[in-house]
Parts: structure tokens; sequence; C-alpha cells
């Protein structure tokens, strides 16, 4: 199963891609982060967006006593949806991981529209 963001621009959300538009840091620039968005197919762009709104509002700390689902928790669980790394080796996966959840909770803390 292929995530909403296709391997191409996924590398670029993580330090461990060979991206070369230099969004390789981008969950400590929120600006690059987003910015890596609009390289998505337009069908793509506007399913990555509904998602993010989406966690955004299951996140709010409003409801997080009836959800008891945090922006970590809620990027823990919808990463592998929005980013997906390919390899086969488990070790890679796990790194790649950690870093989709970072990526996916930036979007999730600093999209706006």
């Amino acid at each position: 199963m292929d995530s909403w963001v296709p391997w191409s621009i996924c590398q670029c959300c993580t330090p461990f891609g060979s991206c070369d538009s230099g969004h390789r840091d981008t969950f400590d620039r929120p600006y690059a982060a987003i910015g890596v968005l609009d390289e998505l197919p337009e069908v793509n762009l506007l399913v990555a967006k509904y998602l993010v709104k989406f966690l955004q509002l299951i996140g709010d700390p409003r409801y997080q006593p009836v959800t008891k689902m945090n922006i970590s928790n809620l990027a823990m669980v919808f990463a592998p949806s929005f980013l997906r790394c390919p390899s086969d080796n488990p070790l890679t996966i796990l790194a790649n991981s950690r870093l989709e959840q970072a990526y996916l909770k930036t979007l999730i803390n600093y999209l706006e529209e």
C-alpha cells in the first residue's frame, strides 16, 4: 500500500532522504515542512491537507479527555499512512518512522489555512 505522499517527496521529509530541494530539516523549520506539500499532485495535496486539518481537530486539547489522543499519539498512528519508507530493512524503517512522526507532528502543529 502506498502512502499519501509519494516516496520521491517523502525523502524530503527526513534527514535520511536524498532530496535536492533542501527540505531535510523540515521538522525544525515548519515553513519548509509545509512547503514540501506543494510538491504533491493536486489530489494528494487536498487529501493531505484534509487529513492534517482533521488531526488538528481531533488533537485539540479540548477533545483530548474524550479522544485520549494528543498530537504525538495522532502522529504515531497516522504517520505510516501519510509517509512510508519503502525499505525492507527493519532498522531503516524504525529510524524513518520516528522522523516521519516528527514531520506529521510538525504539519499538525503548524499547517494553517
